[in-house]
């Protein structure tokens, strides 16, 4: 530029500057994790009446070499935080300062003086927070947004959220997006961040981690894995997965990996896979990169044999129950807290796979119908006092008999030691019982009975021997003869009835 055009460019932008024609645009800082405001990079704009709008290059090198570049940094500013004070708060605004005024000691006052003069809130200190904010620039659609979020980035600043915006126009915005104060101290996401992060994690994870290429390539793997598989880290780096373990485990992983690379979806594949005597599961994981194509295989592979190993005792031991239930004479029943029936043992009564619901519904139909809302009324009933309920009842036998059954139960207590969680109860058939108790019940009345007539007896045989005692003294009329035969007659014949309705 000629000296007399700088001149003269000069004495414009001083009389733009006297004029109030440079004026602040804001174009807004847009958090990465929220999509809110954050705040504003103010930018100066001139246009000038005759030559229209000049770029900032241009006015911005004048302001330099003219002297002028401390005037226009307080103009900016001043304005710039009279403006944005009828925001509200929570945001902040950035300057961009010349390299000229780095070098000046009393660029801080100046930016101080023309931030105090309009009341909005100074922050001043490059190192204010312990860590450092990055902004991205230029973002212009949202693949570099979403790629930038990725890489650590905290705020960006583009046209895919707005370009920058005079004073009047940014109040919309911020009703649009909305304000967020920015974190004095920033999370550091930084891909640097990260990886040591992963190594961290590779190194003490209690889980064997393993990462293979495309080509089927050991390309990470930590010492929980190796040692699973028994090799070494450093040999299984850089080796195929075919060579990394024995034989039978070598095939299993390898047909895990083409099953995760040749799935359509990304969803995890499992495999149960032995290995040195140890069951493991490994999870295989497709990995795309940004771009969506493939890159490789995430393997994560746990022990599993103290679990197989409790499952496979838990299944012996659920199947020694049930045969000791089904070879019990009793049956053996649960109740949930509200006495609801929801489990029943096995029977002979029961056909193959006969599901739960079904053997439950069976014994309720079998029961007496004279019963059935009886038990059920003493049951509910019983259920509040929490104490140990027993019923008795009659239930029909295959053969179209009546058994005569009961039912006992016990309520348990939750393992917080409050309310019940659970009634446990046993049926038995006490038919027998019963029958027993029936005939002692008959037999305790012939006892009663003989032991009346004996009774009987003894007092009429004393009767007549006092009678024969008394009459011995005189002589015997037949009338008293007559009375004798007839009192034994009596005797005889109530001992015969009595005997009689004993026997019977």
């Amino acid at each position: 530029m000629k000296v007399a055009e700088t001149d003269d460019t000069c004495a414009r932008l001083a009389a733009a500057l006297d004029g109030g024609l440079l004026r602040p645009a804001f174009q807004p800082l847009i958090c990465f994790e929220t999509g809110a405001i954050v705040g504003f990079e103010v930018l100066a704009r001139w246009t000038d009446p005759v030559t229209g709008p000049v770029s900032p290059v241009s006015f911005i090198s004048i302001a330099e070499s003219c002297g002028l570049i401390d005037r226009l940094t307080s103009h900016i500013v001043r304005t710039a935080c009279g403006e944005a004070v009828r925001w509200g708060q929570g945001f902040v605004l950035a300057f961009n300062v010349s390299p000229v005024q780095l070098r000046d000691k009393a660029v801080v006052a100046l930016i101080s003086d023309a931030v105090t003069q309009t009341g909005f809130p100074l922050i001043v200190g490059l190192g204010h927070s312990i860590g450092m904010r990055v902004v991205a620039e230029g973002v212009e659609r949202e693949e570099h947004a979403t790629l930038l979020r990725k890489l650590g980035c905290d705020v960006g600043q583009g046209w895919l959220w707005a370009p920058a915006l005079q004073p009047e126009r940014i109040p919309a915005l911020i009703q649009r997006l909305g304000l967020r104060a920015p974190d004095p101290r920033p999370l550091d996401r930084s891909p640097y961040q990260r990886l040591h992060q992963l190594e961290a994690l590779y190194v003490g994870a209690p889980v064997g981690l393993c990462f293979l290429d495309t080509r089927l390539r050991h390309v990470h793997v930590n010492g929980r894995y190796a040692e699973m598989f028994g090799a070494q880290v450093d040999a299984l780096v850089g080796a195929q997965l075919s060579a990394g373990s024995t034989p039978d485990a070598a095939s299993s992983i390898c047909s895990l990996a083409h099953a995760v690379l040749a799935a359509d979806a990304r969803s995890p594949v499992e495999r149960e896979i032995t290995a040195n005597g140890e069951v493991y599961l490994v999870v295989g994981q497709r990995v795309n990169d940004d771009i969506d194509d493939v890159i490789g295989v995430s393997l994560v592979a746990i022990g599993i044999s103290e679990r197989k190993r409790a499952e496979l005792a838990l299944r012996e031991s659920e199947e020694h129950f049930r045969c000791s239930v089904e070879l019990s004479p009793h049956i053996a029943w649960a109740a949930d807290p509200d006495g609801t029936l929801c489990y029943i043992s096995p029977n002979f009564r029961d056909r193959a796979g006969c599901a739960m619901r079904d053997r439950i519904d069976a014994w309720r139909a079998a029961v007496h119908p004279d019963d059935q809302l009886r038990i059920r009324a003493e049951w509910l009933a019983w259920i509040p006092s929490g104490q140990p309920f027993a019923t008795r009842f009659r239930i029909q036998w295959p053969d179209g008999s009546w058994r005569h059954m009961l039912s006992r139960a016990q309520p348990h207590i939750g393992a917080d030691g409050g309310a019940i969680d659970r009634w446990y109860g046993v049926i038995s058939d006490i038919s027998t019982q019963a029958c027993m108790k029936q005939r002692i019940a008959d037999l305790e009345g012939q006892v009663r009975a003989l032991t009346l007539a004996l009774l009987w007896t003894s007092m009429l045989r004393s009767l007549m021997a006092r009678s024969r005692m008394g009459m011995a003294h005189k002589p015997r009329s037949s009338s008293s003869r007559r009375t004798e035969t007839s009192l034994a007659s009596v005797m005889a014949s109530f001992s015969r009835a009595k005997f009689s309705r004993v026997s019977t």
